[in-house]
């Protein structure tokens, strides 16, 4: 059971960063002031127990922060920074989530579960980055997972 749980987190985490990393490299399209101040906020909500939040807040920090470094001529000198949020109880994650979707004022990084994949991205609420990552792997010849998806607020608002 503890082996299953480990994997199902350090999935989530994994899926996490690459949607960082995924979204930041949209970014790089933006026009910034220059100035250092962080033009850039990546809101994310996700479900995850408590004891998984802090972790989960921290590694996501910790890519925008890289990524802002290793790309600071890219985003004008500006930062990324991430608006994390989290909820414990699966019920109340998609009673929110629902709610947020409702409205024109969603998460730019969500998470989904597999089994509603598709029922998300039917509704337009998730965007496939597949084609984004692959260009970036053509560009920093990084390594990326491809089929990874992300909120279309991050669409609606001209980051894709």
């Amino acid at each position: 059971m503890k082996k299953k749980r480990f994997w199902k987190n350090a999935g989530l985490v994994a899926l996490s960063g690459l949607m960082v990393g995924g979204a930041a490299l949209a970014f790089t399209a933006c026009g910034g002031t220059g100035d250092g101040r962080s033009d850039y906020e990546l809101s994310v909500y996700i479900f995850c127990s408590t004891a998984d939040s802090d972790p989960h807040r921290a590694i996501c920090n910790s890519w925008a922060e890289k990524y802002s470094q290793e790309h600071a001529d890219e985003l004008g000198g500006n930062k990324i920074t991430v608006d994390f949020q989290s909820e414990p109880k699966s019920d109340e994650y998609y009673r929110q989530l629902g709610n947020q979707l409702g409205t024109s004022d969603f998460p730019d990084i969500i998470y989904v579960s597999p089994s509603q994949v598709v029922s998300y991205a039917a509704s337009g609420h998730i965007l496939n980055l597949t084609d984004y990552i692959t260009a970036s792997q053509r560009r920093s010849s990084a390594s990326a997972a491809s089929g990874r998806t992300a909120s279309a607020s991050m669409a609606r608002r001209g980051i894709f």
